[in-house]
C-alpha cells in the first residue's frame, strides 16, 4: 500500500490509518490522514473489474454532479485513492436532524438525480436493467431469503404453490413497469448511505454498478430506502415532478402515475434488498443489515395489498412470520 501511495505522495510519512465500515459489499475502505491531508483508499481486490467501471463512471458524472475526486489508481492491485468526504451521509443527517430538517438535503439529492437524468446519455455498452435483469435479481433474492430461513429460522419447507403464484405476479408487474420505455442513466443504489454531505453539498458515491433503466428506479431507491422510514414521500415526489428533466416532462404529468411506478418498482427492489441483507449474513457472517428486513417486508406487504397483488403480499407475510434473528 505504501508503494502505491508514494506514487501520489512524494513524502509518505506520519499518516494514520482508520478502517471504515462498508455497506456489506466486498470493497474495503481506509481513511489515510495526517495533520494536513485526509484521503480515502478503496481496495477492490486484484484485477477487480468494478474498479475500471468506477473510474469511467466517475468521469461521466463529475461534469454534472458532485462526486469524490479521484487522485490515483492501480487497476492490477485494485486500489483507488479518493477525496475524503467525511462521515456525514444523508442517513446520518436524517437521524440527527429529523425528517423535516432533512428535507432541504433530500431536495438537493433530487436535484442531483434530475441532473443525472437530464445530462448523462446512456451508452450501448451500459448494462440494461430490463425484465431479464430484474427477474434474475428476484430469483437470487428469493433463493437467499429461503436459504437464510432454512439456516437460521429452522424452516423445513417452502410452499411451492405460493412461490409459483408469487413469480406469476412478478412477471405481470415487470411487464407493466417496463412499458415505460424511457430508459435513463441509473445509479442503481441511489439511497441515503450513498449520498454524502460536504460543504453543504450532496456528493454521490458507490456508482460503479450504474447502467440504464426505468426513469423511476433511482427515485424508488431514494424514497423507499430500507434504512430510512420516510414519511414525506409525497412531498418529495411532487418536488421531483415539478422539476422533471426535459426527457420526461411530456411523459410524466400526474403524481398518481409517478407514485404507482415507484411503488411497483419497489416491489422488485425491496425483495432484492431483503435478499442482499440475508446474503450478507450467509456469505460474510454479517448481522448488520438483518434488522432492516422486517421493516422492508412490512412495507412490501402494504404496497402489494394496495395494488391487489395478493400472492406477493402473502409471501411477504410468510417471510415475516418465519423470519428471526440468529
Amino acid at each position: 500500500m505504501k508503494e502505491f501511495l508514494k506514487v501520489y505522495f512524494k513524502e509518505f510519512k506520519n499518516f494514520q490509518h482508520e478502517d471504515l465500515k462498508g455497506d456489506g459489499g466486498h470493497r474495503n475502505y481506509t481513511r489515510i490522514k495526517n495533520a494536513n491531508h485526509s484521503f480515502i483508499l478503496m481496495s477492490c481486490g486484484l484485477y477487480d473489474l468494478s474498479l475500471k467501471k468506477f473510474i469511467k463512471t466517475q468521469n461521466r458524472l463529475k461534469a454534472y454532479v458532485k462526486v469524490p475526486q479521484l487522485f490515483q489508481y492501480d487497476l492490477k492491485k485494485g486500489l483507488l485513492l479518493l477525496e475524503d468526504l467525511g462521515n456525514k451521509s444523508l442517513e446520518s443527517i436524517y437521524f440527527r436532524k429529523g425528517e423535516i430538517n432533512s428535507l432541504f438535503f433530500y431536495q438537493k439529492a433530487l436535484k442531483q438525480l434530475i441532473q443525472i437524468q437530464s445530462k448523462i446519455s446512456t451508452k450501448r455498452q451500459d448494462p440494461s436493467f430490463d425484465k431479464d435483469f430484474f427477474l434474475k435479481e428476484i430469483e437470487q433474492a428469493i433463493c437467499d431469503i429461503e436459504k437464510y430461513l432454512f439456516t437460521f429460522s429452522k424452516i423445513r419447507f417452502i410452499d411451492k404453490k405460493k412461490v409459483s403464484q408469487f413469480n406469476k405476479e412478478f412477471q405481470n408487474i415487470l411487464e407493466f413497469i417496463l412499458r415505460e420505455e424511457d430508459f435513463v442513466f441509473c445509479h442503481r443504489d441511489y439511497h441515503s448511505r450513498n449520498l454524502m454531505l460536504k460543504n453543504q453539498q450532496i456528493y454521490i458515491i458507490d456508482f460503479q454498478d450504474s447502467g440504464k433503466g426505468p426513469w423511476f428506479y433511482d427515485l424508488t431507491s431514494l424514497l423507499y430506502d430500507s434504512y430510512i422510514p420516510l414519511k414525506y414521500k409525497k412531498e418529495m415526489s411532487l418536488f421531483y415532478l415539478q422539476n422533471l428533466p426535459p426527457i420526461l416532462a411530456k411523459k410524466v404529468k400526474k403524481y398518481s402515475h409517478l407514485e404507482k411506478m415507484i411503488q411497483l418498482q419497489f416491489l422488485q427492489r425491496g425483495f432484492k434488498a431483503c435478499g442482499r441483507f440475508c446474503a450478507f449474513k450467509l456469505e460474510n457472517n454479517k448481522n448488520s443489515h438483518l434488522k432492516y428486513v422486517p421493516r422492508t417486508l412490512n412495507l412490501l406487504r402494504s404496497i402489494a395489498h394496495k395494488h391487489s397483488y395478493k400472492a406477493i403480499a402473502d409471501y411477504a407475510q410468510h417471510i415475516l412470520n418465519t423470519f428471526s434473528m440468529p
